[in-house]
């Protein structure tokens, strides 16, 4: 039985697409709505974030 595609772990595995939201692994950013989450999170909830 051969396993074509297998990987293990999730590195290279695309979850999800969106549009409204980035992540930048290199530079340890969040980016929502082009707003930096860790300049965001001190002045406002988490529902103001994602709503």
């Amino acid at each position: 039985m051969q396993e074509n595609g297998y990987k293990p772990g999730l590195e290279g595995v695309v979850a999800a697409e969106t549009r409204l939201s980035h992540v930048d692994g290199q530079r340890g950013e969040l980016i929502i709505a082009g707003q930096r989450v860790k300049a965001l999170a001190p002045q406002a909830s988490f529902e103001a974030v994602v709503f």
